[in-house]
């Protein structure tokens, strides 16, 4: 009652802002309620293990992107023989379980919390959340045993601009795949869903992600992506916008099944979503009006703009305000060293507060924040 977000809802509350009320994490708690001693539902989240490197994703979700892209060591696992045998006594007790990753199907230690569902309760319903590149014979000796709601992540179906988001994979097989799983849910009287981070990279692929969604008769849920900004739909220029509200209002999707009428209000939920976005972008002429305020004045602004958040306490405004502030000079001094610094203060004053707001607390990596930035405002200049 209190609409206190700051311990623990932070993640939520940023979706739910931005209109995509059906994307929102919590939802998922309105289905649920506690009765007795035991928990009716657990949620696994143990491991980053994956074989894709997605635009979109880090390294603390893709082993693969820590290994390759951030030439980071593995995470060290804290989940042994003996966390394993603690969930024995919660497994009888429990009516769903929900498994994320990484990627789940490459996971050793979730075959194993299968295996012990399949002894313990084999009646409790699972939802396992994959990206459709994993389905060998051992996952679907294991899913026969199961009764599994599977969630599919797909951002794109064309055959050239998937590899461009989710590297490693092969849409062809991903969509034999998606074929299986629909057939196997089917059978087993589960259901299946697909998510879709709309991005600058796939926008135009929405409707037909929709109908792909219906034709496999899969509920579609689209994810906001807040990060990074090369592909964030956040904070794109207003003409940007208006191209993807205008194209996706000439879309004509059908309405004819429940699952249809379904995937159609999360479809009108993006296109509000984007018209929404609107509103916080600012024209090419409040930007050059933007552009004559100095680097420390924008500072300031951005100071004023965290103190006004009534959902953060003293000490997280002043907090957030430090990580805005220690980032955008480490952004600088990376700009001086290349001879872009006057460059860069005029360009990141035009990056509107709210934005800044969304994306800077929450990017961890400071040099790849700045390798963005200058691929997106000052790609110019360095060519």
């Amino acid at each position: 009652n209190s609409h206190d977000f700051s311990k623990g809802c932070q993640s939520c509350y940023a979706v739910f802002e931005t209109g995509n009320y059906a994307g929102v994490p919590a939802n998922v708690y309105d289905r649920h309620t506690h009765v007795g001693t035991y928990p009716k539902r657990m949620e696994f989240e143990l491991s980053n293990t994956c074989n894709l490197e997605c635009v979109m994703c880090t390294g603390e979700l893709s082993s693969s992107i820590r290994e390759r892209r951030d030439k980071k060591p593995p995470i060290p696992s804290p989940y042994d023989d003996a966390f394993l045998k603690q969930l024995d006594e919660y497994i009888p007790h429990l009516q769903t379980a929900q498994f994320l990753g990484g990627e789940p199907f490459l996971i050793p230690i979730y075959f194993q919390i299968w295996e012990r569902m399949t002894e313990l309760n084999p009646d409790i319903r699972i939802s396992i959340q994959t990206n459709g590149t994993i389905l060998n014979a051992r996952v679907k000796e294991l899913l026969a045993k199961l009764k599994v709601s599977i969630s599919i992540s797909i951002d794109s179906i064309d055959p050239e601009v998937y590899p461009t988001i989710r590297k490693n994979g092969d849409i062809v097989r991903v969509k034999q795949h998606v074929a299986w799983f629909s057939e196997y849910v089917k059978e087993k009287g589960t259901s299946m869903s697909i998510s879709f981070c709309p991005m600058q990279q796939n926008w135009r692929e929405i409707p037909a992600m929709v109908e792909f969604a219906n034709r496999h008769g899969a509920s579609i849920f689209f994810n906001s992506v807040f990060q990074p900004a090369t592909c964030s739909l956040m904070g794109l220029p207003i003409e940007r916008l208006n191209e993807i509200t205008e194209y996706l209002d000439k879309a004509t999707l059908p309405n004819a099944t429940a699952l249809e009428q379904g995937n159609l209000r999360r479809f009108n939920d993006i296109k509000a979503f984007a018209e929404g976005l609107k509103s916080q972008s600012g024209s090419n002429i409040e930007d050059q009006l933007r552009s004559n305020i100095t680097f420390e004045e924008y500072l300031e602004e951005a100071q004023n703009f965290i103190n006004q958040q009534a959902d953060l306490s003293l000490q997280q405004k002043q907090e957030t305000y430090q990580s805005i502030s220690d980032k955008l000079h480490f952004m600088m001094a990376c700009a001086e060293q290349d001879g872009l610094l006057e460059d860069a203060k005029r360009a990141i004053v035009t990056v509107t507060i709210p934005n800044l707001y969304r994306f800077l607390p929450s990017s961890e990596d400071k040099e790849r924040l700045y390798v963005l930035f200058k691929e997106k405002y000052l790609k110019e200049v360095v060519q």
